[in-house]
């Protein structure tokens, strides 16, 4: 009964169903790019070329600044709204305007503490809520000298993990929970070659629904900076 209790706490009362609209976006975007940027079998083999990124940056979970659990209307606290993130990607680029990236994004840990607080009883509980996974997407590219501009579309096949313990009245609990769901995402960002295989790389990625239905799901933006080493 205990451990039911709490994860109420935690989780959102009313689950919201997975938005349809990012999926649809993530189709209408390969659509675009495969019909407006030119995909031809000529381009492929004049321009085709492996490349790897890995960047360091900060996600901003846009609803995880405070916590007040609607059926816990006493159980408050606040939560990180930024923390650290971390991603890498393996890309093709078929030719001068199209790459196709398979990744790995982790949105880093989000750690909040809660209290009764009316001050009835000396209930306090920690959790920390973890959303990453490996990621799928297509990338419109637009060179300009040694800079190049691009825009991303994708789907990140993510893992939500919460970890949470506590204590009620002396009675300590702790328990860990999980659960995998698919969340589109779109950016934007631009690289600077430093040369012919090295290039610097600025990225905004915007997630939509990040977390598994289960623990209530808000959209994620992430701010990275990071490397691009082309072979």
């Amino acid at each position: 009964m205990l451990t039911q209790t709490v994860r109420s706490c935690f989780a959102t009362s009313k689950v919201a169903e997975p938005k349809n609209c990012g999926l649809r976006l993530f189709v209408s975007t390969f659509t675009w790019l495969i019909a407006g940027l030119g995909f031809s079998s000529e381009s492929v083999a004049e321009d085709a070329s492996f490349y790897i990124d890995g960047a360091i940056g900060s996600a901003e979970h846009v609803e995880g600044a405070a916590l007040k659990p609607s059926d816990a209307p006493l159980m408050t606290g606040e939560a990180d709204s930024r923390v650290p993130s971390w991603s890498v990607a393996l890309g093709y680029q078929v030719n001068s305007n199209i790459a196709f990236e398979l990744g790995y994004l982790d949105l880093g840990d989000v750690d909040a503490s809660v209290a009764d607080s009316s001050g009835a009883t000396d209930a306090q509980a920690k959790f920390t809520l973890s959303t990453r996974g490996p990621t799928l997407s297509m990338v419109g590219t637009f060179p300009i000298g040694k800079w190049t501009p691009y825009i991303r579309a994708g789907v990140l096949f993510s893992e939500t993990e919460l970890k949470y313990s506590g204590s009620v009245q002396g009675a300590v609990f702790s328990d860990r929970v999980s659960d995998d769901s698919q969340a589109a995402f779109f950016g934007a960002g631009i690289t600077f070659e430093l040369g012919s295989r090295l290039a610097l790389q600025a990225d905004f990625t915007h997630v939509i629904d990040a977390a598994a239905p289960r623990f209530g799901q808000s959209d994620c933006h992430n701010l990275s900076f990071g490397l691009r080493w082309k072979f």
